[in-house]
């Protein structure tokens, strides 16, 4: 008999769930925004009201994907699969936009209550058992290249109405241009979008940030393209350049996840000091392949300001333009911009998009004031070398004597002192705030250079990392409190690292090489909510 109301077959379906062994299951914090991938592990989780959300689990539906046409599927599901929640006195089964076995995309109603309720995912009518959802007005998720949340955001430049090209490292905005981007969860429109879309403005948009500065919004709603799919059209705030500049969007007072656009003056190649020169890219564009290499000999310090390790780091890597867009480990936002971004405690950084190793010999070596070094080949285009020990200052020389991919190289640079962080003692004797910006200070240092500050904490499942930059010349950064906002209430670290200058270093099998030396100072935090 069929039930008429997801009341009825939630109860049905949870008994189902303790009988049979092949009911779907939904994974422990399986719900998350479609674009930003947060669950609801995160300060600033929610599903907001007419958005896409995604359900991870197993046995969730079809082992091929089947996608749903208009309209969407409701009550009679789509291959099998249904989606029902339950929030209060309210039931009712969402939308589907496909369904697979390990991976089902639904749209939240816009007429949803907010607050806490419970999703069952049904196939073959055995259900799984039932999963939190915490349901908001608004919480944009930003789509991004990568299809994981994290680094460069998928944004459309604007030339014409017949040119909307894909922002990307080699096809940059310019400052005052005019950009589109792409996400979910502005909030609920009105209309029956099982129907087809429903473009229209929407008006749950706080702020745009733009490498921090608020971004002029022309518009912000639903697209003409798809259910539950939203447009942000803004212009890029005049002064912005770089790489990947961040962007993140606050809706209903909560930041979401952060992507990174493509700024430059003139448009085409980005030029950043910190991660790509024009001239790379270019080399990008006509060879088809970057081949870089980046040498580090830093020293650490905890708290006390113990110097604890000495590290002699290089990486060797090669990066086709497709895995050049999408991989993150060059990512590092210009001078006086913050990044956030999010990872599993557990995951693999060897499954994200990241450039070929390449074989650079058995060892990277550095002669000088603090003796010998030598860094073996720890895995592919890594060496890597730790010990405890200081970092004087004075002249060194960088050695290797080559591989298969990268020829000989004998290279001095010159090391000074390194900066002092003069207010780390003040986040150690009171607990931080996640209300509050955080300003740091420092003396001395390399004024050429830059500091990198990071805000991290974790919990079970998660860490969050606020990445800043600053220019070394600058003294002190403050980190903005609506990204504070989105710190773990624990234990947490806050980490000042100064970076000089880059040294060239040339080597055969190589279009783009550095040296750099680095002072890192980190303090144990405890981060907590203001007092009420």
């Amino acid at each position: 008999m069929l039930l008429k109301t997801a009341a009825g077959w939630l109860g049905a379906l949870a008994a189902l769930h303790a009988a049979n062994p092949f009911q779907p299951q939904i994974a422990p914090n399986g719900v998350v925004n479609a674009a930003s991938y947060l669950t609801a592990a995160f300060p600033n989780y929610g599903i907001a009201r007419g958005s896409i959300f995604l359900i991870f689990g197993t046995a969730l539906g079809p082992q091929t994907l089947v996608s749903a046409a208009f309209p969407l599927p409701t009550t009679e599901g789509l291959a099998g699969t249904r989606v029902l929640l339950s929030i209060g006195g309210y039931n009712t089964a969402c939308p589907i936009l496909y369904t697979s076995g390990a991976q089902v995309a639904a749209l939240m109603p816009s007429e949803a209550p907010e607050g806490d309720g419970q999703l069952v995912v049904s196939y073959q009518n055995l259900g799984s058992g039932s999963a939190p959802v915490h349901v908001v007005q608004s919480g944009f998720g930003i789509f991004t290249l990568n299809q994981a949340g994290t680094g460069p955001a998928v944004v459309q430049n604007f030339v014409s109405q017949a040119s909307t090209p894909v922002n990307t490292l080699v096809t940059s905005a310019h400052p005052g241009q005019t950009v589109i981007l792409w996400g979910t969860g502005l909030g609920p429109a009105t209309g029956a979008e099982t129907a087809g879309p429903i473009p229209g403005v929407l008006p749950f948009l706080d702020t745009l940030y733009v490498g921090g500065q608020p971004a002029t919004v022309r518009y912000a709603g639903r697209s003409g393209c798809c259910a539950g799919v939203d447009q942000i059209v803004f212009d890029i705030p005049p002064g912005v350049t770089g790489c990947y500049v961040p962007v993140g969007i606050r809706t209903g007072g909560v930041i979401g996840n952060f992507g990174t656009i493509s700024v430059s003056p003139a448009g085409n190649e980005c030029d950043d000091p910190l991660s790509f020169r024009a001239t790379d890219l270019t080399t990008l564009e006509q060879s088809g392949v970057l081949r870089t290499g980046e040498i580090t000999l830093g020293r650490k310090f905890m708290s006390g300001g113990v110097p604890t390790e000495l590290e002699l780091a290089g990486v060797f890597l090669s990066y086709d333009t497709a895995t050049l867009t999408k991989a993150l480990w060059p990512l590092r936002p210009p001078a006086g911009t913050c990044y956030l971004s999010a990872a599993r405690v557990t995951g693999d950084p060897g499954s994200l998009p990241h450039g070929a190793g390449l074989d650079a010999g058995t060892a990277v070596t550095v002669n000088g004031p603090a003796g010998l070094l030598a860094a073996p080949f720890v895995q592919a285009g890594r060496y890597l070398f730790q010990s405890a020990g200081n970092l004087p200052a004075g002249t060194y020389q960088f050695g290797d004597t080559g591989g298969a991919d990268v020829g000989a190289f004998q290279v001095n640079a010159t090391i000074g002192s390194g900066l002092q962080w003069t207010n780390a003692a003040s986040f150690t004797t009171a607990p931080v705030s996640t209300a509050q910006p955080l300003t740091v200070t420092w003396s001395g240092g390399d004024t050429n250079g830059f500091v990198d500050i990071q805000v991290a904490s974790n919990n079970s499942l998660y860490n969050a990392t606020i990445q800043c930059t600053a220019s070394g010349a600058a003294g002190s950064f403050t980190v903005p409190s609506y990204l504070m906002g989105t710190v773990f209430q624990s234990a947490g670290t806050i980490t000042l690292t100064g970076v000089s200058a880059a040294a060239p270093l040339a080597a055969t099998g190589l279009d783009k090489g550095a040296i750099k030396a680095t002072s890192t100072f980190q303090v144990q935090a405890n981060f907590q909510p203001p007092a009420q």
